[in-house]
């Protein structure tokens, strides 16, 4: 599985549920219609792997050891969403849970290549 929208997830919206049974379906969860990608890189696995490790030193406390586990596999799969936007939260709590969640600021950072 790869597809996540993070923020504003309600299934009980019409839209939501919408794009999830397109997901579940296996078409492109934006793209009514229209196949997924599923070409992901050599390091696609691996990284995923990476991220679950850096949850598991979050989860305990360790949140210097998880960015650098998270920035290993980021090298791995650049194109991975999840880790860039799990280190993002973890450095930038106020862009993500004060609030609104601050896609501007998200859209800025992936503009720069952070």
């Amino acid at each position: 599985m790869r597809y996540s929208r993070l923020g504003g997830f309600d299934i009980q919206r019409p839209e939501t549920a919408e794009i999830l049974e397109r997901w579940l379906s296996g078409q492109d969860p934006e793209r009514p219609g229209v196949e997924p990608d599923v070409s992901l890189g050599d390091g696609h696995s691996q990284a995923n792997a990476i991220f679950r490790e850096g949850l598991n030193h979050y989860r305990a406390g360790r949140t210097a050891e998880a960015l650098a586990r998270w920035r290993e596999g980021l090298e791995l799969d650049p194109a991975n969403y999840l880790i860039r936007k799990q280190i993002w939260a973890v450095e930038n709590p106020e862009k993500f849970y004060d609030g609104a969640v601050d896609y501007d600021w998200q859209r800025e950072q992936t503009a720069k290549g952070s």
